[in-house]
């Protein structure tokens, strides 16, 4: 699969935790990590946890936990650890006062201890890969935050992960060259404390393996020179400066291309990958091809990258409220839109319009403003539809009006959940008249005659 078929079936960046809502979840311990045998051992102290009321401790299934503790290493009661429940990849456990009553709310912090031991697919192959599969190799391990590898709280009532935390864990791995955890900076040593104050979904990395960096960006364990290393990394920096001219906030993020080993058997030209935001990963990728002649990215994959690259700017501060997945994806998704029609050709633009308008136009869609719960948010509203609804807006108000109102959506979804009453506000701040934002309102946002008139004006009749 090629990277710009990964945001096609919706497989998303990430999943950040909305700093307004809760106190920043953060994550400390060691990690110790066997990759010839398979072997994991976490020792770890959450703190920083939200007080939920209805909460479940997630962890992966093939993790077997020696003890929870409070920060006075008295242990603690836990439920789960016979016929627990499943939930994804990991079995489910509540704290308890005594072995009969729930300890509630979830304490602000806990300790746990566990191991893990995990087939290590070398000579003979799995029939299945996923990115929640902990996947030994005999040279590296990949772990990411859907395997739930390390603790995740499940907040029941919210119906909300909470999987990203700043951290401060040190890696040990004495047969690895190299340790990796999202968004820190890769080293070549066997025993490392890694340590991210920006909140990451962990996704842990190590093994035998190289890189090459070029500035704060890197390509780990990809088999390609630093010729094509250079033309890859010059073009993620023309879609970086390109956000950041137009949004007016600069880009301090860097990107982490990954090439990892599938555990099931691939065919020629079949590769596959996913996103762990900043970090992309992918299997059977020729990382040689990822750029043309000239050292470009295709259409296709100039449109994957810029989607992905702005999260950097609507990531985890705009995952809360009924309308998550339209300022997530949906706003993004016009990011990249705008940067394909300016860094590739209009030609793909407009195609890309044209097939969008022409699918929404058949489905069923609410009005935004009738939108009561993030479920209602499909992955084709918030892929398809959801974009065009950013294109008549900025068919209204004009692309420098657009852009100047996603900058102050940014600056305010620090401090607030986004909504369409925010929306309004920073459209009326940045110079948008109220009966001129009303107007629109009533066309795009709301009415039966929503899905007809957005459908209509993006495809430019």
């Amino acid at each position: 699969m090629t990277p710009a078929a990964l945001r096609r079936i919706g497989i998303p960046a990430f999943l950040l935790l909305s700093l307004h809502v809760f106190s920043q979840p953060h994550i400390g311990g060691t990690v110790r990590l066997d990759t010839r045998q398979g072997l994991i051992e976490c020792d770890f102290r959450l703190s920083g946890l939200p007080a939920l009321s209805e909460y479940r401790i997630l962890l992966n299934h093939g993790m077997n936990i020696q003890y929870f503790r409070d920060d006075s290493l008295r242990q603690i009661y836990y439920d789960g650890w016979y016929g627990g429940r499943m939930k994804g990849e990991a079995l489910e456990y509540v704290l308890m006062k005594n072995d009969r009553d729930t300890l509630r709310p979830l304490p602000s912090s806990f300790r746990i201890r566990y191991r893990g031991a995990f087939p290590v697919y070398n000579d003979t192959l799995n029939i299945f890969d996923f990115k929640g599969l902990i996947a030994f190799n005999g040279k590296t391990v990949r772990a990411t935050e859907q395997s739930k590898w390390y603790p995740v709280i499940y907040d029941v009532k919210a119906d909300r992960l909470v999987d990203t935390y700043t951290y401060s864990i040190r890696v040990e791995s004495a047969n690895s060259k190299t340790i990796y955890l999202n968004g820190s900076a890769p080293v070549q040593q066997s025993g490392k404390t890694l340590v991210s104050n920006t909140p990451r979904a962990l996704f842990l990395f190590a093994g035998d393996y190289g890189f090459i960096r070029s500035g704060k960006d890197y390509l780990l364990n990809v088999p390609a020179g630093k010729s094509i290393a250079d033309k890859i990394f010059a073009e993620l920096n023309r879609i970086k400066v390109f956000h950041a001219k137009n949004l007016g906030i600069t880009y301090n993020e860097g990107v982490y291309l990954i090439n990892h080993e599938a555990v099931k058997k691939y065919r020629d030209g079949q590769s596959w990958g996913f996103t762990v935001f900043p970090s992309f990963a992918y299997a059977h990728l020729d990382f040689t091809k990822l750029v043309d002649s000239n050292g470009k990215f295709n259409n296709d994959n100039l449109a994957f990258f810029a989607h992905e690259l702005s999260h950097y700017y609507f990531g985890g501060n705009v995952i809360s409220g009924n309308l998550q997945w339209f300022w997530l994806e949906s706003t993004t998704e016009y990011l990249s839109l705008k940067a394909a029609e300016a860094l590739a050709d209009t030609a793909y633009y407009n195609g890309v319009l044209a097939k969008y308008s022409s699918f929404a136009r058949n489905q069923q869609y609410k009005p935004l403003s009738r939108i009561v719960s993030p479920g209602e948010i499909d992955e084709n509203y918030r892929y398809v539809y959801g974009p065009l609804i950013w294109i008549c807006y900025e068919k209204t108000f004009g692309l420098d009006a657009t852009y100047k109102t996603l900058a102050g959506l940014v600056r305010r979804s620090a401090k607030e959940s986004l909504s369409l009453e925010t929306l309004r506000a920073v459209s009326l701040a940045n110079g948008i008249r109220g009966t001129e934002y009303d107007r629109f309102y009533s066309a795009f946002l709301d009415g039966d005659a929503a899905l007809l008139n957005v459908c209509t004006l993006a495809a430019g009749r």
